[in-house]
């Protein structure tokens, strides 16, 4: 099976099988400091292009962290946004 070029593994190409799905704001870093720029009522004035530049500064949850260091090298692990 082919795969896009941005899907990135430790261990190569991902070819199936068991898959945990995390999401990265909120559960492993903590976007809160940049909700700011989402505070806007209509889509069109949402600053996305700053939320996600200000994601530098996001501070590690921990629990989020260890549930994600828990997920076995048998499993595939993907970590959306």
């Amino acid at each position: 099976m082919d795969h896009p070029d941005n899907w990135i593994s430790n261990t190569g190409r991902p070819i199936g099988g068991p898959t945990v799905v995390l999401d990265l704001d909120g559960v492993i870093s903590d976007a809160g400091h940049r909700q700011h720029y989402l505070a806007a009522e209509a889509s069109k004035n949402k600053d996305w292009t700053g939320f996600f530049h200000a994601c530098v500064d996001d501070s590690v949850i921990a629990h989020g962290r260890a549930l994600a260091a828990s997920v076995s090298p048998a499993v595939c692990l993907v970590i959306l946004t």
